[in-house]
């Protein structure tokens, strides 16, 4: 565990809190900020003056062992540089200890993005496959609501695509029987050999790509 202090001013009555954050999530250790990461509350924080909620945005790192995966939040241009120093960088990162467990590596730019990955691997499922269902998904879905977006969260033993705007859920799409899973893991059985030798980053882009550059489709 790694605890910074970090100044934020509370958006209702001014008040600048100093607030206690954790830059390297260990959920094996800690599993109350595994639930709070799940659920969402582990980037609120509470104005110690007025009482009203402020939000934290911080970059940071959460491991987990049993999974054998680590994802970095990066929510600005130089946190991403970081990420990536952190992943290969042999003079100023981790490469040996993530390489000696066997740590699959990834990246993600909000913190959706990196609560979806929580809920992906904790499903026991493959991120990449998840990103090529959502990208089938998609056109569908903005024909419908228009801009938005779309994230995957597992929910009472559900498989749940959710489509989000503003901050409000306006369906999910239930993917528990797998038909759109196994039929483009199939589909991608070539390209996707070794889950942790792609990355770090997989999300909406790297399935574009993937799609164009093999030309399957959907």
């Amino acid at each position: 565990m790694s605890e910074i202090q970090l100044k934020i001013e509370c958006k209702e009555c001014k008040h600048t809190n100093v607030v206690p954050f954790n830059t390297m999530i260990l959920s094996w250790k800690e599993p109350e900020k595994k639930k709070s990461m799940m659920d969402g509350s582990f980037f609120w924080g509470k104005c110690s003056k007025c009482g009203a909620r402020i939000p934290i945005v911080h970059d940071c790192f959460y491991f987990d062992n049993v999974g054998k995966y680590v994802v970095a939040y990066a929510g600005s241009e130089i946190a991403l540089r970081n990420a990536y120093g952190y992943f290969y960088d042999y003079d100023a990162g981790a490469v040996d200890y993530l390489y000696e467990h066997d740590y699959m590596k990834r990246i993600v730019r909000t913190q959706l993005e990196l609560k979806e990955k929580i809920h992906v691997f904790e499903d026991g499922m493959d991120d990449r496959i998840i990103e090529l269902v959502k990208l089938y998904l998609f056109p569908n879905i903005t024909e419908r609501f228009g801009k938005a977006r779309v994230f995957y969260e597992g929910a009472g033993g559900k498989k749940l695509i959710f489509t989000e705007r503003g901050g409000k859920i306006l369906e999910h799409i239930d993917i528990s029987d797998n038909r759109h899973y196994n039929r483009l893991s199939s589909k991608y059985a070539k390209e996707l050999i070794d889950i942790k030798s792609d990355g770090p980053e997989i999300n909406r882009k790297w399935a574009v790509e993937l799609v164009t550059k093999t030309k399957k489709g959907l």
